[in-house]
């Protein structure tokens, strides 16, 4: 069951998913809104769960199972081409810029025996409903997963490479994390816009103000629990401190009156 709320106009609805059928296997979910229809679309990926490889024979094939549901017609329908291959993986949450759904993802193949892995961006187009695989530069395709992550900056995608992980505190650098602009084009290409150095022990960037400010969450210490929740201003390097807590999650949020027409709590 996925549960879609609009808080602008506090109303939620429920949307039943379709059963998944096959062992060894786990569902993404994808939301946006298509911005030429308005219409409601939630994706329903099906992928090998992570760690199996590709050396472990898949019941669905070689590549993945997509359903898209959407609010207009209030059902799901399957999508059968241009679908990435059962070895991509997803990792982590979805980030939806303009009209695409963006995901970190990582590439496994088994090559003598050798699980080879290759980080990459899994984008989807809402209006059209297709998928597109985004390669990375070398240096950051062969990161640690924890060392790279997208986000929007000015309704742009970019990409944030880290240095290091905060819990290595055997390297002697600093923290920090880079910033690199995904241009649009035929052949992706990536600018680098401007680098962070973290202001604590521990730093991960949740996303950015609409100046272009990064917003982050700190730690001083590595094992203290309470985590700072600062926006960043490269030219000066000062931190401006918001909150304290435990952990934070940033989205960014535009008001619509997308589900007016629904009854709040409504099952479809």
């Amino acid at each position: 069951m996925a549960v879609l709320l609009n808080p602008s106009i506090r109303k939620s609805i429920a949307i039943p998913l379709p059963d998944m059928l096959y062992k060894n296997h786990m569902i993404v979910l994808g939301f946006g809104v298509c911005p030429v229809t308005i219409d409601t679309k939630i994706i329903q990926i099906t992928q090998l769960r992570w760690g199996w490889g590709n050396e472990l024979k898949s019941e669905i094939g070689n590549f993945w199972e997509v359903k898209v549901y959407k609010k207009s017609s209030g059902k799901f329908t399957s999508l059968s081409g241009n679908l990435p291959s059962i070895s991509i993986h997803i990792i982590g949450r979805q980030l939806v810029v303009g009209r695409y759904i963006y995901w970190c993802a990582v590439d496994c193949a088994t090559v003598d025996s050798v699980l080879k892995t290759r980080n990459l961006i899994v984008s989807f187009d809402i209006t059209n409903e297709n998928f597109d695989v985004i390669d990375l530069p070398d240096k950051i395709a062969i990161l640690p997963l924890s060392l790279f992550s997208v986000s929007m900056l000015r309704e742009s995608l970019v990409l944030l490479e880290y240095n290091k992980d905060g819990y290595e505190i055997y390297k002697e650098e600093q923290l920090g994390c880079t910033v690199w602009m995904v241009e649009q084009g035929v052949e992706r290409s990536f600018t680098k816009l401007f680098s962070i150095n973290a202001p604590g022990d521990l730093m991960t960037v949740l996303g950015f103000t609409k100046r272009g400010g990064p917003i982050m969450g700190v730690q001083d210490y590595i094992f203290e629990s309470t985590e700072e929740l600062v926006v960043y201003e490269p030219n000066s390097e000062l931190s401006n401190h918001l909150i304290s807590g435990s952990a934070f999650i940033v989205n960014s949020y535009i008001e619509t009156l997308v589900l007016l027409g629904s009854s709040d709590c409504s099952s479809y």
